[in-house]
């Protein structure tokens, strides 16, 4: 089973509270993982049995100082199955709490932040991000940024076949950084980024 009744709700609670811990957080949310809750229903780690491993994603969702509960509850579970346990996409902090249940810990990247009332593209280090800016624009591109809910059902319809024509076909590719599904009303608070010609 991969979700129970109530369980999407209750991952939304958390991320209302929690969300801003983890920024592959709201990907909990794709219909194809599992969720295995801590005993005080403060923290979950959302998975997916991959080919005999349980593959989570990012940390576990909620409060810290509930983390283990759900680790230890998700663990169990790959046990009793057999599975192989891993995490892709972990924090420094999620990686440390992973490691102390047994798991090893590797460096696969950094997460790029950009705070954007202090971005700007002046100066000498900017120089090739600024060109490259000012080619983009020359050519006629513009984006336009808008939550979900702002979208007119027709309209957001229409760019989700364009969306599906673009990746040929409707699988939406990612584990960690993608929810496997586009315009669903759910998830109003997403952002659309178009680029136009």
């Amino acid at each position: 089973v991969l979700r129970r009744p109530g369980d999407d709700e209750r991952l939304r609670a958390l991320l209302g509270r929690y969300g801003d811990q983890d920024s592959l957080g709201y990907f909990a949310l794709r219909p194809d993982k599992a969720v295995m809750w801590s005993p005080s229903g403060k923290a979950a780690v959302a998975y997916r049995p991959v080919g005999g491993v349980s593959l989570a994603a990012g940390d576990p969702i909620g409060d810290v100082e509930a983390w283990p509960g759900a680790i230890d509850a998700w663990l169990e579970e790959a046990r009793d199955h057999a599975w192989v346990p891993a995490v892709m996409g972990a924090s420094e902090e999620g990686g440390r709490v992973f490691a102390r249940h047994g798991l090893d810990a590797i460096e696969l990247g950094d997460e790029a932040v950009v705070e954007v009332s202090d971005f700007t593209l002046e100066g000498r280090a900017m120089r090739v991000v600024r060109q490259a800016y000012n080619r983009v624009g020359r050519a006629g591109h513009t984006t336009r940024i808008r939550r979900h809910a702002e979208i007119p059902a027709e309209e957001m319809a229409r760019l989700v076949r364009q969306a599906d024509d673009w990746r040929e076909g409707s699988v939406e590719r990612g584990f960690s950084m993608a929810l496997g599904r586009l315009g669903d009303a759910a998830d109003g608070q997403c952002v659309m980024v178009e680029c136009l010609d």
